[in-house]
């Protein structure tokens, strides 16, 4: 064996040298380059997810606000037509008392006016009777009157007859029957007189 053979087969004294590798050097350098990126993200990225999740809850709670608010405007819906419903129900409750009171003072109306109409009746009919009435008492006085005159012509024929003061009952009872007659309608005109003043 040669010498240049054996010191070709030896190992080499002190550390080994790595061989030289430029991508393997540019990863070990990036590694670090992409764990600071990564971080300024995620800082980066923190408040904009604070921010949307704070937006998340405002939109939640400005549709809650919109469902109580649609909420309310149906409520107070159903409030005024209840109101318009009570308003009306009144109005036709007051609309049918003044038909119901109309109704009531037109029959009370409708009596009186048959009442006074019937009385008006009572009333002609009453005054045609007294009429009647004063025709026939004064057909009666006038008959009275007559009859009186006749007695009293009879009694004098029967005095003049006897030629003288008369003896007789019928003769004088004939002159107080005529008197009584003659005196009784002079009465009754001076009371009538006396009614009338």
């Amino acid at each position: 064996m040669s010498v240049s053979q054996s010191s070709q087969g030896s190992i080499p004294d002190g550390p080994l040298e790595r061989p030289h590798n430029p991508s393997l050097s540019t990863t070990q350098a990036l590694v670090p380059l992409l764990a600071v990126g990564a971080l300024s993200l995620t800082i980066g990225l923190l408040p904009y997810a604070v921010v949307r999740r704070q937006l998340v809850q405002q939109r939640r709670l400005i549709s809650e606000l919109h469902a109580d608010i649609k909420t309310g405007n149906r409520f107070i819906a159903e409030l005024t037509k209840s109101h318009e419903v009570d308003q009306a129900t009144r109005r036709l409750h007051e609309q049918k008392l003044q038909v119901e009171l109309h109704s009531s003072l037109q029959s009370v109306e409708e009596k009186y006016q048959s009442a006074v109409l019937a009385q008006e009746r009572d009333m002609r009919t009453l005054k045609e009777e007294l009429a009647k009435s004063t025709v026939k008492t004064e057909e009666l006085e006038d008959l009275i009157t007559v009859v009186g005159n006749r007695v009293a012509k009879a009694a004098a024929l029967i005095e003049e007859e006897q030629k003288g003061e008369p003896s007789g009952f019928t003769v004088k009872n004939m002159r107080e029957l005529a008197q009584y007659l003659q005196s009784w309608r002079r009465g009754k005109s001076v009371d009538t007189q006396k009614k009338n003043s």
